[in-house]
């Protein structure tokens, strides 16, 4: 406790109270102090509660118990605490310094920027102070603002080096500033002791830096698969057999930036999928998508913006071994842009538009268009990423006499969680609900489908992984078609593999 505190809290008791009330009071005061003093800060409240009872408007019993429930995690106690002693003695600057800590712990980051400014109004060379107000600057999305606050924290105080460069790193990739954040991840590492727990969160934005700072990279993964129904489209079934099968399976992902600053990128990608299926080969597929991509800051708005442009051409070959038959191509353009709030909360908003060409289904030619919201919370400092969303879908499909439609419009509504529960170790799922209405259907087709994905990743060595995944798909399709549905379906895709990643 600052010495300034502590004088403010004890010089009271110095001077002899003749009332009995006022006796009590200090009695129960100095016990409170002495108690909160050893650490014992649940006891203290018991006092300090007395105190309070005793004197209401004593602004250093205030205090002082609005601190011990700081101590305790009571955070909104300590707020209402403190709250009373600012009123009481305006001017005790010391109280806006725990007063703003204590919104801190409540994310009320806008109130805790007001109180800790207030408190460098009167000690502006305080490196606490400054530090406390740049990590509720960066909180509150105020990301420059905050790198200047933390640099600044960590002139005036030495002590504060390793927690003020750790959260200027997280200011700069906030920023999509990833080369600076890189370096001030380094420094952390640098300084970090072993195991300390920011040394660990700056290993972990590394890892993530090195795949975007890199101009080249690669993923390469293989493994089995055993599909309890068989689709042409893992992801998006176009047609399924109703059969169960094993496979082997091989993926490839290469990419390559010719223009990369911390300020825009431009792109390239191809990524391939093969599937060579054990008895049902006519099921065998080749999918190949070639990509061009770029992504820019926005800086005319009072949040990091980015925004991203990219077009796709697809195609999916079936049957065979390999598969050589043409069954579909795709253009697809996606525009959208990124948002972050705050350390915690990012969202991203995408359109795509994509046209499929199908060679012996024309029923199944469409224009695809479709807007997805996405919010991603980085909880637990970034082991855990949260991030619920929607999907509002519209295919215009051909209208082939004869044969069913397949135009659409559709909701969908998601949640996918990534977690890193250990080291070298990542969980990913995804819980999904797609609702589609074929309002051009004769026979009118509505879907309700419920899907769920699983992947566990394991570090084997360096670049190489194992991957064990589980999906599961429901689709719950029914309509005025006489018989069993034939787009009813479920799918078990059980897997197990191995990735390189470069």
């Amino acid at each position: 406790m600052r010495k300034k505190v502590l004088l403010q809290i004890l010089l009271p008791l110095l001077i002899l109270m003749a009332s009995p009330a006022l006796a009590n009071f200090e009695v129960s005061l100095n016990k409170g102090i002495a108690l909160y003093l050893e650490k014992n800060y649940s006891e203290s409240i018991v006092y300090l509660e007395q105190a309070v009872s005793e004197n209401p408007n004593s602004p250093v019993a205030n205090q002082l118990l609005g601190l011990s429930n700081y101590q305790v995690g009571n955070y909104q106690l300590s707020a209402d605490y403190l709250e009373k002693a600012k009123q009481l003695d305006p001017e005790n600057k010391d109280i806006n310094l725990e007063l703003g800590n204590s919104y801190l712990q409540l994310n009320r980051y806008d109130d805790a920027e007001k109180e800790l400014s207030q408190y460098l109004s009167s000690n502006p060379k305080s490196g606490i102070g400054l530090y406390y107000l740049g990590y509720a600057q960066l909180l509150n999305g105020n990301y420059e603002q905050s790198i200047e606050s933390l640099s600044n924290a960590n002139n005036l105080n030495p002590e504060l080096n390793l927690q003020s460069l750790y959260y200027q790193g997280v200011s700069y990739y906030s920023l999509f500033k990833y080369q600076k954040a890189r370096q001030k991840f380094l420094q952390v590492q640098e300084l970090a002791p072993k195991g300390d727990k920011l040394g660990l969160s700056a290993q972990e934005y590394l890892d993530i830096l090195r795949v975007l700072g890199k101009r080249y990279y690669a993923n390469f993964s293989f493994g089995y698969q055993y599909d309890t129904n068989v689709g042409l489209e893992p992801d998006n079934v176009q047609i399924f057999t109703d059969e169960k099968d094993s496979s082997l399976y091989l993926f490839l992902n290469l990419g390559y930036k010719p223009y990369f600053t911390d300020e825009a990128t431009i792109g390239f990608d191809y990524r391939t999928f093969f599937s060579f299926h054990d008895e049902l080969t006519d099921f065998n597929l080749q999918n190949h998508t070639i990509s061009v991509y770029g992504e820019k800051d926005a800086n005319n708005f009072s949040k990091p913006v980015r925004g991203f442009l990219s077009y796709s051409y697809k195609i999916v070959l079936i049957d065979g071994s390999p598969a050589d038959n043409l069954f579909s191509q795709s253009h697809i353009v996606v525009p959208g842009f990124t948002v972050r709030w705050s350390e915690k909360l990012t969202s991203r908003i995408f359109y795509k538009f994509q046209y499929d060409d199908f060679k012996d289904f024309q029923e199944r030619d469409a224009y695809n268009n479709s807007l997805t919201f996405a919010n991603f919370y980085r909880l637990y400092n970034g082991r855990l990423i949260l991030s619920p969303g929607v999907k509002l879908e519209l295919n215009s499909a051909n209208n082939i006499q004869g044969e069913r439609s397949y135009t659409y419009w559709s909701p969908t509504v998601f949640l996918e969680a990534s977690a890193s529960p250990m080291d070298k170790v990542i969980l990913f799922s995804r819980l999904h609900y797609h609702y589609q209405n074929y309002y051009d259907d004769e026979f009118e087709r509505r879907d309700n489908q419920f899907g769920f994905r699983a992947l566990l990743q394991r570090e084997l060595y360096k670049a190489l992984y194992l991957d064990l995944a589980y999906d599961f798909i429901y689709n719950g399709s029914n309509s005025d078609v006489p018989g069993p549905e034939p787009f009813q379906y479920n799918r078990n895709v059980f897997t197990v593999g191995f990735s390189l990643k470069y």
